[in-house]
């Protein structure tokens, strides 16, 4: 089941045109790292609004499709996680993407394992990837090449997973929508 956010198609002319079909991400927000990628980027953050953050779902139900049902089950969901502690401690890459990588990384994917529960046509973009590995993107594309030694003096990153942040798509960028906070009990 493709959920892309844009997809090309044709107009009656036959002109390759993009269409937006506004989606829906789930986050962990990792506030915590923001000062150490400001300092590391510049200014420069993640596009349209998105903080630093783990992703857990991305992309999720399609923005139209969230209403008070969907938003009871992600609240229901994160009620049963506990507030969890990690370190982001080293630097890693992947095709494209520098990162920091999360540890322990268990209850990432154990979150993703209650939304594919709850939401069982729903995989970690899209299914693209064999294995969900947790992290904090650092920068995409060309910058991924960027000296990251200036970085490492601020590793490791002590954090705390507080809360699931569900962002919506617009035409002018990405918008919390709510935010469901880790309450569980260990």
């Amino acid at each position: 089941m493709n959920r892309g956010v844009r997809t090309l198609t044709r107009n009656l002319t036959g002109a390759a045109i993009r269409v937006v079909r506004p989606s829906s991400l789930l986050l962990v927000p990792v506030p915590e790292a923001e000062t150490a990628l400001r300092t590391w980027r510049g200014e420069k953050m993640l596009p349209g609004g998105v903080p630093a953050h783990v992703t857990v779902m991305y992309p999720f139900l399609p923005a139209r499709a969230i209403d008070d049902r969907a938003e009871a089950q992600l609240a229901r969901i994160a009620a049963s996680v506990p507030p969890f502690d990690f370190r982001l401690t080293e630097v890693g890459r992947f095709p494209g993407v520098l990162y920091l990588r999360p540890v322990p990384g268990e209850p990432f994917a154990d979150l993703v394992d209650l939304v594919m529960r709850q939401w069982p046509g729903y995989e970690p973009y899209e299914g693209r990837f064999a294995e969900f590995v947790p992290h904090v993107t650092m920068a995409e594309d060309d910058s991924v090449h960027e000296d990251t030694e200036r970085l490492r003096p601020l590793l490791p990153i002590a954090c705390q997973a507080r809360e699931v942040t569900l962002m919506t798509e617009s035409a002018r960028g990405w918008h919390t929508r709510s935010r469901f906070p880790l309450c569980g009990t260990a």
